[in-house]
């Protein structure tokens, strides 16, 4: 038995070989060797039925073949019309069954013929997508790198709206899919590519921001954190494309012209003519939160689903956040999230740094000053107390000061003159949070302020200077 699975070993190394070969003769001479790939591809047809009846069984010969008629299918595309068909009716029917090497076989067998033109991508590109539920981590990560690839191949000399459509509309279906692995998948597929410029329309982001609602918890966080992040990488500095005269300035040296420097000068050229021609066709990347459809809804439904939720505390933190940062973008009314804001506001909080620039975040010049004075009053009677410690009064004024600069009307004046009792303080982190209360109030509205805080009036009269009359000599009279 041992002798018989030695020798069955060395001849499938053989025939893999000889398959090798003749996969590079076919490649150079399709027409002579026509008669050598149709004999492999029966023998293809003839193991595919028993595949088909028993697909959970393992063949080297059958990979090898798959890998060979891979390789040689645009050599004979008449010849080879169904065989993409083949292997992906294979790979959606049994792909739960099939062996993992053979899966995996498959699916480079069709990444090869996509990269070749030879299938079109909508119907691979769906089935790599349904391919997202296999407990295969090396399939997996295969499939998202093809599938991330493809589309920015296909959008990069001019935006293929049709197909963008069909696969976004394709996408919605799938962050709703039962296998959870398959959802996380295709989330992260739409968000690498709104990060690579390819799908950074306002479709994608709204599909993005059902996952916002999902009940699994690793599709939400991943939704937030795409929502929290782009803000940031859409202020990034874009890279400066060099003009066509700073190019040649480069090149132009005082050493010789030679006929190297000159192709060098004509490339640098040519690749300078083509970033500014992409630069001018290329559409201003905004914020994702921006190209949310309805900010307003968006916002209350995620605050409905926060005040029920039953997470832990980090992505409780998360949705507050991003509810901060819609509120602060669009300049929403959203009362019910101040008073829920507010329980959380207790100086022995972990959190507490984090819970207070959300705070201050979701406060603007549009809220009603009687929804932010409780806030202020809790921070006032809380923090800004003997019985803390003096970094805590200090963080309390420093929130006070944040949330009356983006709404200067939520300041009473008794809250104020108790705030501003501590300016004569120790503490230096104290009497400059004093200070720049003071200040803030001295351009928004002084009146609040004590009468020795203000800017003093000074009388116009200590400033008047007694001008003597001066003889004029020399004077030119003008009149004719």
């Amino acid at each position: 038995r041992v002798w018989r699975a030695a020798s069955v070993l060395s001849s499938w190394i053989e025939m893999a070989q000889d398959l090798v070969q003749l996969q590079n003769l076919c490649k150079r001479d399709s027409v002579s060797y026509k008669d050598e790939f149709l004999l492999q591809y029966r023998h293809f047809q003839s193991l595919l039925h028993i595949f088909q009846l028993k697909p959970a069984n393992d063949s080297a010969l059958f990979r090898s073949l798959v890998t060979f008629l891979s390789h040689v299918a645009a050599c004979y595309a008449k010849e080879m019309v169904d065989f993409p068909q083949q292997l992906m009716t294979l790979l959606e029917e049994n792909y739960s069954v099939l062996d993992p090497e053979l899966r995996l076989t498959l699916a480079k067998g069709l990444i090869l013929m996509r990269n070749k033109n030879f299938i079109q991508p909508t119907v691979l590109l769906c089935l790599f997508f349904k391919l997202f539920r296999c407990k295969d981590k090396e399939l997996r990560k295969l499939l998202y790198l093809h599938i991330v690839n493809d589309i920015k191949m296909i959008n990069q000399k001019h935006k293929n709206n049709k197909l963008n459509r069909q696969l976004q509309t394709f996408m919605y279906t799938m962050l709703n899919d039962d296998s959870e692995v398959a959802a996380k998948q295709s989330l992260d597929v739409m968000i690498e590519l709104y990060r690579k410029h390819v799908w950074n329309d306002s479709k994608t982001v709204n599909v993005i921001s059902t996952a916002c609602f999902s009940k699994c918890v690793k599709l939400k966080t991943a939704a937030f954190r795409f929502f929290l992040t782009s803000t940031d990488d859409a202020e990034e500095e874009e890279e400066v494309v060099p003009t066509v005269a700073e190019v040649t300035a480069i090149y132009s040296t005082r050493a010789a012209q030679t006929r190297k420097r000159k192709r060098k000068l004509e490339k640098a050229l040519k690749k300078c003519k083509k970033d500014q021609l992409k630069e001018k066709e290329t559409t201003p990347n905004f914020p994702a939160m921006e190209l949310i459809n309805d900010p307003q809804g968006f916002t209350k439904k995620l605050l409905g689903t926060l005040r029920h939720s039953s997470e832990r505390f980090e992505v409780k933190l998360m949705c507050a956040n991003l509810v901060s940062r819609m509120i602060s973008c669009h300049k929403l009314l959203v009362l019910n999230f101040y008073p829920f804001m507010q329980k959380y506001i207790q100086p022995h909080h972990q959190h507490l740094t984090i819970i207070l620039a959300i705070v201050a975040q979701s406060s603007h010049d549009l809220v009603p000053p009687d929804a932010l004075m409780p806030i202020i009053n809790t921070l006032a009677n809380t923090f800004v107390s003997e019985h803390y410690a003096e970094e805590i009064i200090a963080i309390g004024l420093n929130t006070i000061r944040e949330i009356c600069a983006r709404q200067p009307l939520a300041m009473d004046a008794e809250t104020l003159h108790s705030l501003l009792r501590l300016k004569k303080s120790h503490h230096k982190g104290i009497t400059a949070a004093c200070r720049s209360i003071i200040g803030l109030y001295r351009e928004a509205n002084p009146h609040l302020l004590p009468k020795a805080d203000r800017v003093p009036v000074v009388s116009i009269q200590k400033f008047k200077v007694s001008f003597r009359p001066t003889e004029k000599k020399n004077r030119v009279n003008l009149q004719i």
